[in-house]
This record gives C-alpha cells, sequence and structure tokens, in this order.
C-alpha cells in the first residue's frame, strides 16, 4: 500500500515502513480483526482501501484503520459460513463488489460466489 507492506494475520494486521529492507519498521494497526487467510485480502481500486472477511463480517482497511463495511447479508458471517473450512475460502473484487466464495455449515467445500 504506497511504500507501506501491510501484513494480515488471522486476529490483526501490521504494517512494515521503509525504503530499504533494513529500514523496515514493523508498526501493529489499531485493528484487533484480521483476515481469515489471504486469499480474502483484495484491493478495492474505486475506493484505494483493501478488503477482508472475517467471522465478524467485511472490513475496509485504508492504510490508517479498520473499519466495517455494511452487507446485504451479515447474519450469514455469524449463523451460515463453516469457519473451520477457512482455508480454502477465495475472493475476488468485481464490478465494485466484493465476491467471496465459501464452504457452508456442515460442507467443506466452497459454494458459487456470493456477492457481500
Amino acid at each position: 500500500m504506497g511504500q507501506t507492506l501491510v501484513v494480515y494475520r488471522r486476529h490483526g494486521i501490521g504494517t512494515m515502513e521503509g525504503f530499504r529492507a533494513a529500514e523496515f519498521l514493523h508498526v501493529p494497526a489499531p485493528a484487533g480483526v484480521g483476515a481469515v487467510n489471504m486469499a480474502t485480502v483484495k484491493r478495492d481500486p474505486e475506493s484505494n482501501t483493501d478488503l477482508f472477511v472475517n467471522e465478524l463480517g467485511l472490513w475496509r482497511f485504508s492504510g490508517g484503520g479498520v473499519e466495517p463495511v455494511g452487507t446485504n447479508c451479515q447474519s450469514m458471517f455469524a449463523d451460515s459460513i463453516n469457519w473451520g473450512a477457512e482455508r480454502y475460502f477465495q475472493a475476488e473484487v468485481y464490478d465494485h463488489r466484493y465476491w467471496l466464495a465459501c464452504a457452508f455449515a456442515p460442507s467443506t467445500t466452497n459454494k458459487p460466489a456470493h456477492r457481500i
């Protein structure tokens, strides 16, 4: 993100800033949330932010902070998705939307992508 390396972890985000490897400084972002896997972190070119999901919903990271993004299917995150199969999840941003392919309980197979 610009001159910042963003490191997404399951329960947090960290950034590293600098011009050379020896100058990089790790800075935890004040998030408290993170992406379920790297395949769910996608860049939204329209807003110039990163979007990602976890069991709490859809999130946006702009470089300075993390904020929740309202969706048309918020209850799906807590009630329907099989979070035990999160390593298989895939996402993409297309047509100004975040699309998520994920397993719904009790399945461990990704279903067709849902626009969220």
